[in-house]
């Protein structure tokens, strides 16, 4: 038996900090909680175009592609 969530729609349009910290006080811990956080913190995105690359930003918002 498995629980399988999609939660693309909920990194898309919440803040990471907001998320973790609702997580957190919904009683979600230890190992699933760090997943979480891991996943979302120090998350980078940039453009790169035949040799030329946008600046580096950081996300905290949605997800990287």
């Amino acid at each position: 038996m498995g629980i399988y969530c999609d939660l693309q729609k909920a990194f898309n349009t919440v803040n990471h900090s907001i998320l973790l910290s609702k997580i957190y006080n919904y009683g979600i811990r230890s190992t699933v909680f760090n997943w979480f956080k891991n996943y979302s913190t120090n998350r980078k995105q940039y453009v790169a175009i035949d040799n030329v690359s946008s600046t580096i930003f950081n996300i905290n918002y949605g997800v990287p592609g």
